[in-house]
């Protein structure tokens, strides 16, 4: 396996319209494979985290929580790959911090099969207040 794979992968996720083929490369090229996982450590990204909570929340329709959230970072690649749980499934994602672009990948139990992409950014970005929310 060579991470040099990584820098094309950021081409696809800046260039290629079908988010699923972005993840797919990223699964068929780095996902379960030792070499890759021992390349990386973990880490605690807040803003990452608040980012994706924002994003699953938009994608759903409605208030989730994230659970047992686990990221590593590759520094050499400014890379991020991680997955997680949320009440109704499981959603992964990768993001490089020089360019502030990521993909999300959620299924839920109820959709066994389906799964939904979401490209985001962190550039220019302002958290906002989330409606589902209630002080």
């Amino acid at each position: 396996m060579h991470l040099n794979r990584l820098k094309r992968l950021k081409i696809k996720l800046t260039t290629e319209k079908d988010f699923s083929d972005i993840w797919l490369f990223y699964v068929d090229n780095f996902m379960n494979k030792p070499e890759f996982t021992a390349a990386g450590h973990p880490v605690q990204k807040e803003e990452l985290h608040e980012i994706l909570k924002q994003t699953c929340r938009y994608m759903l329709g409605r208030k989730i929580k994230i659970y047992n959230f686990l990221t590593f970072h590759i520094p050499d690649y400014q890379f991020f790959h991680g997955a997680f749980h949320i009440d109704s499934g499981l959603g992964g994602m990768i993001y490089y911090e020089d360019i502030e672009m990521g993909l999300l990948a959620l299924t839920e139990v109820c959709d066994y099969g389906v799964v939904k992409y979401s490209r985001f950014t962190m550039a220019n970005r302002v958290l906002i207040k989330d409606p589902y929310e209630h002080n």
